[in-house]
């Protein structure tokens, strides 16, 4: 099966794509929260014919919600109502940006690593999901 993670964040959206069936998981693009973003998105959806979607669900380190969990809320919405052939589901994405930022840290990357970051995180995310199957 063929997963799409995605980093929800106001101004940009982190990607990554990975199968069940390997297990293993790619960091693909950071798209913009805009227009042009959400098209791009959907040409990756379609494109890859992914069959699950993981929506990062940042929970606090005190269990409460993030600040933006209603536009999370709103993201997942959207999503389920021009892709309701999909299954989507928020996923908890406690400390994938601090891990996605040691791996980044590591790594010689030629890349703005602010803009990759988020991609990173949802490639973290994605992993946990795909061994938890």
């Amino acid at each position: 099966m063929k997963v799409l993670a995605l980093d929800f964040g106001l101004k940009r959206i982190g990607v990554a794509i990975g199968s069940s069936d390997i297990q293993i998981a790619f960091a693909r693009t950071t798209l913009q929260n805009n227009e042009s973003g959400m098209i791009q998105l959907a040409k990756e959806i379609t494109n890859e014919n992914i069959e699950t979607i993981i929506i990062g669900n940042p929970v606090q380190q005190s269990g409460e919600d993030s600040p933006i969990i209603d536009d999370i809320h709103t993201f997942y919405d959207l999503l389920t109502k021009y892709f309701p052939h999909i299954s989507i589901q928020l996923y908890n994405e406690q400390y994938s940006t601090k891990i996605a930022e040691k791996r980044t840290r590591t790594k010689k990357n030629p890349f703005n690593k602010g803009i990759l970051i988020d991609s990173y995180a949802a490639q973290v995310f994605l992993e946990n999901f795909l061994t938890g199957l």
